[in-house]
């Protein structure tokens, strides 16, 4: 008994160490997990937020390319042919349908049928640092004829020095600009047709329903996101959407865009395309401080039949005319001019350099108040003045700057001429003051 006795405490004052070393490794492995944990999350964060770091806008904004570097280079030039014939007699000439066996859930199906006819297609620019081409940017783009032809956004290839498009198995090949319409969003781009593959089969967007479900496939964030579905609701159609300075009509989805899916398709639940995916609105509004509420599930596309519309257009004659004089405007109403202390109008809130308003001497800050005799209502009465007119016409504005009422004749451009570079002024009217 005395044995056992004295043997008790050497059995725990062998265990009770070996415990608490155990415990405080336990803990101390937990803690590191936990750290590693913590800071992948930090990290995935902050490259999330990084990627998305746009300042917040009360219009839309365009799933714009990241900043470009002004070319010293030519770019490309759209290569018009006057004696061509339109893409498609019919709208779905070319096109063929996924082959769907599961109606529970085609997705799966439309996917993996259309994965090689949906590209991503990359902007080169040159660099003056590097001497050579590189890339400035990227979005998406799909095939809609097997004569190599791929539809994608304006803002996706503008400004180019060379364009490429990367297959889904990943070869990068040279692709030829046939032209774009930057106020539609909507550019024409060529590769050879023996890698062009299956085209898409295009739907009707006329009679999209609100409710149907659409999937968006294109490369969020680049290539290494390349071919990513996304699923949802068309929410609205024929919504009419400012943006960036341009009206357009739009099915309004709620399937996730991103910058990269710019000229992507939306599909219907038959791979039927029924738009292009173009534009996303970040800000929902602003409260009471000033600060932007941030908006989900608001992404638009600009219509098939439109498109096809401007790309058979755009095949004839390398591009579309489109009036304009090279500013951005928003409305000037009765109780902000009478709280400002300003005529109503339309407010120049940029200017475009090189423009046509750059050279006859408007200036951001400016307000429109007349065009040609008629008073102004607001921004889009001044805009639908303007575009109604021929390129090569001069307009007569009456301008409000600094108290002061001015007379500036201007000639009216072609937009699709035009930089999309703006002048660097120093402006700002504060609507929320």
């Amino acid at each position: 008994m005395e044995n056992g006795a004295n043997n008790t405490p050497k059995k725990r004052s062998v265990f009770l160490p070996c415990l608490v070393t155990g415990l405080i490794a336990f803990i101390l492995g937990f803690v590191l997990a936990f750290s590693l944990k913590i800071a992948s999350c930090f990290s995935l964060f902050n490259a999330v937020n990084e990627s998305n770091n746009e300042q917040p806008s009360n219009t839309l904004k365009v799933t714009e390319l990241p900043q470009k570097t002004p070319s010293s280079e030519t770019t490309v030039t759209p290569t018009a042919d006057a004696t061509a014939e339109p893409i498609f007699e019919e709208m779905n000439l070319d096109g063929k349908l996924p082959v769907i066996t599961d109606n529970t859930n085609p997705i799966p199906e439309i996917v993996e049928q259309l994965a090689s006819s949906i590209v991503s297609v990359s902007n080169y620019g040159y660099s003056e640092e590097f001497k050579k081409d590189v890339e400035q940017g990227s979005g998406t783009g799909f095939v809609i004829s097997t004569g190599g032809y791929i539809i994608t956004n304006a803002h996706v290839v503008e400004e180019a020095t060379k364009i490429t498009v990367s297959l889904s198995d990943g070869e990068e090949i040279d692709a030829q600009l046939i032209g774009f319409d930057k106020s539609s969003d909507v550019a024409l781009i060529k590769i050879d047709a023996k890698y062009a593959g299956m085209a898409l089969a295009l739907g009707d967007s006329d009679n999209v329903r609100i409710g149907e479900f659409v999937i968006a496939i294109g490369d969020p964030t680049g290539r290494e996101l390349a071919g990513t579905p996304t699923f949802g609701i068309i929410s609205a159609k024929d919504r009419e959407i400012n943006v960036d300075g341009r009206t357009n009509s739009y099915i309004q989805t709620d399937a996730a865009i991103n910058p990269g899916n710019s000229g992507g398709p939306l599909l219907n639940m038959r791979g039927e395309v029924i738009g292009i995916t173009s534009a996303k609105t970040v800000t929902a509004s602003y409260d009471e401080f000033g600060n932007a509420i941030a908006a989900e599930g608001l992404g638009f596309a600009i219509p098939i039949n439109t498109a096809l519309d401007i790309a058979n257009r755009i095949l004839k004659d390398g591009g579309i005319e489109r009036p304009g004089i090279g500013v951005s405007v928003s409305s000037i109403d009765e109780t902000q001019a009478e709280y400002y202390d300003v005529p109503t109008g339309a407010l120049i809130v940029e200017i475009t350099k090189g423009g046509k308003g750059e050279e006859a001497g408007l200036k951001a800050g400016d307000i429109v108040t007349e065009c040609d005799g008629e008073k102004i209502k607001d921004q889009d009465h001044f805009v639908d003045i303007v575009k109604n007119k021929v390129v090569g016409d001069e307009v007569k504005l009456k301008i409000w700057r600094d108290g002061k009422t001015l007379e500036i004749t201007v000639e009216i451009g072609d937009l699709n001429k035009m930089s999309s570079e703006v002048v660097d002024e120093d402006f700002s009217f504060d609507f929320g003051r």
